[in-house]
């Protein structure tokens, strides 16, 4: 009975990380942010918004931003595909990590697919 509640107290801190996949959009806004001393929670963090085909804002993991700490791994090849998907006005599929929230106005980037 002690493992089952154990459990049970486990299940929440899963039940809301998720991974989400949004299909045939576009980027809209590609930003790079430095240091701020207004204490902005976008500090050193790239950060994209995307639109659909008619050229309206897409919240993507249901957040307006998404974004990626500029010392992340995985941040200068995103900035690459992101521009060039944005210049080209190339069609996208991205991936966002939901659980890794700024406030309640980004999820954490996680790939781009230029299509």
């Amino acid at each position: 009975m002690k493992n089952l509640f154990a459990l049970l107290l486990l299940i929440p801190a899963f039940a809301f990380a998720e991974t989400v996949t949004c299909e045939d959009i576009y980027i809209e806004t590609v930003t790079v942010e430095g240091d701020r001393d207004d204490g902005m929670e976008f500090a050193n963090k790239l950060i994209i918004t995307f639109k659909d085909q008619n050229g309206l804002n897409y919240r993507c993991g249901g957040e307006k931003y998404s974004h990626l700490e500029l010392d992340h791994i995985a941040a200068k090849p995103l900035l690459s595909l992101a521009l060039s998907a944005q210049v080209t006005g190339r069609e996208v599929i991205v991936l966002v990590n939901t659980n890794d929230k700024i406030s309640t106005i980004s999820n954490q980037l996680s790939a781009i697919l230029v299509k």
